[in-house]
């Protein structure tokens, strides 16, 4: 459920802030989820101070939910 959060949150256009993303971070952290840290951070673009996940060939996305 939470990989399905992060997903929407950065799925999109406008991604979010980096205020936001320091805070989402900061929560993954504060439940011992440093895996999942990595795994966002390593896959995760920013640009304009917004953070999102970048769209790959055929509709495919950087980030799994599986």
């Amino acid at each position: 459920m939470l990989k399905l959060l992060i997903k929407s949150l950065l799925d999109n256009d406008d991604g979010i802030s980096d205020e936001a993303y320091e805070a989402l971070l900061n929560y993954l952290a504060s439940i011992d989820k440093f895996d999942l840290i990595e795994d966002v951070n390593n896959k995760v673009n920013s640009a304009n101070g917004r953070y999102y996940f970048p769209e790959y060939e055929g509709n495919q996305y950087a980030f799994d939910i599986d």
